[in-house]
Formats: structure tokens, sequence, C-alpha cells
């Protein structure tokens, strides 16, 4: 919501950090030419940035939006003006001023199959994360086919250092959390059997972008 009209243009302070309209003698919202990285833009919204006896200095803002929500870019061209001119000035205290954005975008997904281990082998993995953002995951296996009464699962922390070891036995659904798990191996110790089984894996997280909004290098993390 915009705030109420100021009259009184010496009121503004240095440390006045919201985009405001300038209104000039004739009650029109004052409008300004600028150049942000090479392109031509109009605005009517400013930052104030400071003032003297006589002027006040601005800088000019960008109208952006981006996945719908409404901010204001600051750009590389600033103007001063007379105060003499000016009639007042009014605060959108609604919308922001950034010159960077974060998005978030979640995430899930549901991964289904099958494995084995074939004879003269004794372990394979299953699953292995090349997610490079926070997760959470929930699994579970099942136990098929197999000479062993039991299997073993190993669950991997982000160092790859063995964190948690289960006995899986057959044909009883087994259920466990690898959140913040790098990889899911499972072993077996009859080598000369072969082994089958099945998993299913349920994993959301959030994807964010850093977006720099004067440079054309983002960053995804």
């Amino acid at each position: 919501m915009m705030g109420m009209i100021d009259n009184n243009v010496s009121k503004l302070m240095v440390n006045h950090v919201k985009p405001i309209l300038i209104y000039s003698k004739k009650g029109k919202v004052v409008e300004a030419y600028g150049c942000d990285h090479g392109q031509l833009f109009c605005t009517t919204y400013f930052l104030f940035l400071g003032k003297d006896q006589d002027c006040i200095t601005l800088r000019l803002l960008v109208p952006m939006s981006i996945c719908g929500y409404q901010f204001f870019k600051p750009s590389e061209s600033t103007i001063t003006i007379s105060k003499t001119c000016l009639m007042g000035i009014q605060n959108l205290s609604s919308v922001g001023i950034h010159s960077n954005l974060i998005i978030r975008y979640p995430f899930s997904d549901c991964l289904k199959g099958e494995f084995s281990i074939s004879e003269g082998y004794s372990e394979t993995t299953i699953w292995q994360s090349n997610v490079k953002y926070p997760f959470k995951g929930n699994a579970t296996i099942v136990y098929r086919n197999g000479t062993d009464p039991f299997i073993y699962v190993a669950l991997y922390s982000l160092n790859n250092k063995l964190k948690t070891l289960y006995k899986v036995y057959k044909n009883v659904p087994f259920s466990f959390d690898f959140t913040k798990k790098s990889k899911i191996v499972v072993s077996k110790n009859d080598l000369d059997k072969k082994i089958t089984g099945d998993f299913r894996f349920d994993l959301s997280g959030e994807l964010k972008e850093k977006i720099h909004l004067n440079s054309a290098e983002n960053q995804l993390y």
C-alpha cells in the first residue's frame, strides 16, 4: 500500500530507503530517463540518496517482476533536482528494493526399481546422491530372492563414511530415512548365489537460485 504524500520535501532523511514517487509543483509525477547496463529506460520511481540546502539527489529505480514478485532494482543512473521544483513525495512502502534475489524451487521425486547382486559379487550401490542442496529422503527396500536369510543395507554419510548398517530380512519390507546420506549400498554373505529385491526412494527438497540483478552470472545452490 502506498504511503501518504509528504508536502515538505525538506523533511527527507539520508537514511530514507523506501522507493518514492516525486510530485512536481503542477501535481504531476516526475519521470526521468536513465541508462542501466547499456539499456535505456524511463521511470517514475526513485531512491533518495542525499540532500543539501537547495537540491535532493535520487537514484533511478527499475521496476521488475520475477515469478510474480514485484520489486525495484537500483540502476546506475542518478539525478539531482531543485527542491523549489517539487511539491512533495510519496512512499511506496509495500514494494522492496533488491540488487540480488533468491528464488526457491520446491521439488519432489519418487524412484522405483529392482536391484540384484550377481554370483561372485558381494555388494551393489542402489542409490548415490548427485543432489548438491539439502533434501529429505525416505526409502523402502524388500529383499525378494536369495539363499541368505537377510541382507545388509549400509547408509553412508555425506563424507562417505559408514554411518548406519541395517539387516533386512527376506520378504519383509524395510523403511528408513536417508536424509543427508550420500549413498545406499546393499550387500550379501553368500557370494555363490544371486539375490534380488525392490526399492522405492521418495525425495523432496528445495533448489535455490541466487540471481544477481546487476550481473549475468547467477548461481544454483
